[in-house]
């Protein structure tokens, strides 16, 4: 029986140029089973959290947020200005961009390098306990790569052995701690996190 990354290489040389979250659908596993998959190539897992990345990102310079549903992708290109911490939440905003992080909510974290025609493409994702991906956080022209490496090396995991083929590797869960969802107070034209996460569920049902 074939493996979950010899079933995705045959996928992508079938597909060229297919998305990790379309080819996850296909195989039927989790986007975070397939980066699991390239441990030793390209996939670091990372002992982090969205708190922690959002500390340091008013030193990272010009980042790229990314951010989907079923129905929708937001990417915002900003320098991060400003982190507000309330209740344990994390609030990012840079000029026309706020984005409010729950915490507890991102079960798996890695640090991802592809290729892309432009060149090689360095990201931090989170993901949920299902393996869903919830925040991906891209370098860009201009991002201070100093800065951006050395939270990567600060927050290397050394535990990448999978728990089980085609699963993401499983850990005691962070216990969740962010409120109902509602609006950004101070932004009450934005939405959260947790409803963008809640949207998605809508557009699931």
């Amino acid at each position: 029986m074939s493996t979950l990354k010899q079933r995705w290489e045959a996928l992508r040389a079938e597909t060229p140029g297919m998305r990790i979250r379309d080819a996850a659908r296909r195989l039927s596993v989790s986007e975070a089973a397939l980066l699991e998959t390239r441990y030793g190539a390209g996939v670091r897992r990372l002992a982090t959290s969205p708190l922690e990345l959002g500390e340091a990102l008013p030193a990272f310079g010009p980042v790229m947020s990314l951010v989907r549903n079923e129905a929708a992708v937001h990417e915002k290109e900003n320098v991060v200005a400003a982190l507000r911490i309330d209740d344990d939440d994390a609030e990012l905003s840079a000029p026309g961009f706020v984005l409010r992080i729950p915490s507890g909510i991102a079960t798996f974290a890695y640090a991802v390098e592809d290729t892309s025609p432009k060149g090689a493409l360095r990201s931090i994702q989170f993901f949920d306990s299902t393996g869903t991906a919830l925040w991906k956080l891209y370098a860009r022209t201009g991002t201070v790569m100093p800065a951006f490496d050395a939270f990567l090396d600060a927050h290397g995991d050394s535990d990448e052995t999978p728990s089980r083929p085609g699963q993401p590797s499983t850990r005691p869960p962070p216990t969740p701690r962010h409120r109902a969802c509602s609006p950004c107070p101070a932004h009450p034209s934005k939405p959260s996190w947790s409803r963008w996460r809640s949207m998605a569920s809508a557009c699931r049902s």
